[in-house]
């Protein structure tokens, strides 16, 4: 346990008798076997007695993010994910960390991941002002985010979400992303993806040079063989209703 003045006073005042063992519990509220252990680490260290052997020591597992931050840098993986950053740190033998490990310490940075949901955004931008007001100041990055979470509240969502598919196979969506996808190169490739609007489990994926007739016809052909049919298939800037 942590120790602070007022408890070790009371070690103090045990070992020179100025209050016996059973008040002395009482006012600390931990065992007497406690007590005594405590009490014959005081007279052989005294003071020194009450930190803990491990205090000012960085544990072995401590994971530097300074290497971290550099490797995102370094490769422009701003706008990654965390379970994909999980993934190219431990395959470029940076180190291995999960992803909820990351959006930890990142979130307690005020970073967010461009995949999060507007409760963490809420959540958030709840905990920076509290921050804020108490503080009367954020850091740079907590600072940023703030503004961001602030201007994005401001403008509002004028669309309407259309709510999900409640079963499997009642609606797919298809789309194409055009992007860096190879760590290193310059050259951006189009990966078209077919996706269970109801799971959000992936039924076809086709990386080509470019948006093609035949990307979606290879997505289409991998949704057929491996699950079926679907009720209805929707792609962008088509009425999802035909």
């Amino acid at each position: 346990m942590l120790w602070n003045e007022e408890e070790m006073q009371v070690i103090i005042d045990l070992s020179l008798g100025k209050v016996n063992l059973n008040r002395a519990q009482i006012m600390l509220g931990v065992t007497k076997r406690t007590l005594k252990r405590k009490l014959d680490t005081y007279v052989v260290r005294g003071e020194s007695g009450f930190t803990h052997g491990n205090s000012n020591i960085n544990p072995v597992n401590k994971i530097d993010f300074t290497e971290i931050f550099a490797f995102i840098e370094y490769f422009n993986l701003h706008n990654c994910n965390f379970s994909e950053l999980s993934r190219l740190l431990k395959e470029h033998e940076i180190v291995e960390i999960s992803p909820s490990c990351i959006r930890k310490r990142f979130y307690d940075l005020g970073l967010l991941s461009p995949r999060c949901t507007k409760t963490v955004k809420k959540r958030l931008k709840k905990h920076l002002d509290e921050k804020l007001e108490v503080q009367g100041a954020l850091s740079l990055d907590e600072g940023d985010t703030l503004d961001a979470l602030r201007n994005e509240a401001l403008s509002g969502n004028f669309h309407f979400s259309k709510s999900r598919s409640k079963y499997m196979g009642e609606r797919i969506e298809m789309d194409a992303c055009e992007h860096q996808w190879f760590i290193g190169s310059s050259i951006k490739h189009t990966l078209h993806v077919s996706v269970d609007d109801a799971t959000g489990i992936p039924v076809g994926l086709y990386l080509d040079d470019e948006e093609t007739l035949n990307g979606y016809y290879h997505i289409t052909r991998q949704m057929l063989q491996t699950h079926g049919i679907p009720v209805n298939i929707r792609t962008d800037k088509r009425n999802p209703d035909k």
